[in-house]
């Protein structure tokens, strides 16, 4: 009802803005799928832009699409609160992430495993058949920030290590980490003692992918995190197809 009132306001701002921008606020819980607004520009410059709004865990993400282009997603840190040109608009509804509690990142510490994951990155894709279980230390820092050290079990039966420290961002929960081209790292669900479904997002030479990664506490699968993971990829646009469950390894046993 809140996105609903919202539109109208952005249909009245649109068709009485100046030529230049006008600043409008996006909200939730609009249920239309779509409405499209005329401005009195010549039919060239009318073309269709597409606004996608887009809620995950909370947080509102807008982006603009025109004809033969694609803006990345913008997080708004105050609100929800875009500029848009006076062209005509459909806006678009997505549902994305549903709206979790920030993670406790002192609960969260520990070794975990990778026990799942799911993802629309070429590179996983076309390797996602050969991977083996690899296990995560997380500590958390005196800044907030999380240190993760990952022990990957290799072809040759060997145990690479890796690390890595992800930034903790200005929306409780998220974190990043500009190194490894992460934009975005949020729990979006777990219970601390036996699994944790972790949402990523990365932006590498202009494509952005997603990602789901389910964490147990045992190197085994456990039911209700699994569940979880497949009732959040479709709501992020990733299919079954896209995932992969990775066998247990001691390769990398008491890397940590």
């Amino acid at each position: 009802m809140m996105l609903q009132t919202l539109l109208m306001g952005l249909a009245l701002a649109l068709h009485g803005a100046s030529p230049s921008r006008a600043q409008v606020p996006i909200q939730a819980n609009f249920d239309a799928s779509q409405s499209e607004l005329d401005s009195s520009l010549g039919d060239r410059e009318r073309a269709p832009i597409h606004l996608l709004i887009q809620l995950q865990a909370g947080v509102c993400w807008v982006g603009l699409q025109a004809p033969g282009s694609c803006l990345p997603l913008l997080r708004p840190q105050a609100g929800c609160v875009v500029a848009v040109p006076r062209f005509r608009v459909r806006v678009e509804v997505a549902q994305g992430l549903p709206s979790a509690p920030p993670v406790t990142p002192l609960q969260f510490q520990g070794t975990w495993y990778v026990v799942g994951v799911v993802s629309d990155d070429q590179g996983f894709l076309d390797s996602k058949d050969n991977m083996k279980m690899p296990v995560a230390l997380v500590t958390l820092l005196a800044n907030g920030d999380l240190h993760l050290k990952f022990g990957y079990p290799t072809p040759d039966g060997r145990c690479q290590k890796t690390e890595e420290t992800l930034t903790r961002g200005a929306v409780d929960g998220q974190f990043s980490n500009a190194a490894m081209e992460q934009a975005d790292v949020r729990v979006v669900s777990t219970d601390y003692e036996h699994f944790a479904v972790l949402y990523l997002e990365t932006q590498k030479g202009g494509a952005r992918n997603v990602w789901l990664q389910l964490y147990a506490r045992a190197p085994e699968l456990f039911p209700e995190g699994a569940q979880k993971m497949q009732q959040l990829a479709p709501q992020v646009g990733l299919n079954p197809s896209q995932g992969a469950l990775l066998p247990k390894s001691d390769q990398c046993a008491g890397a940590f």
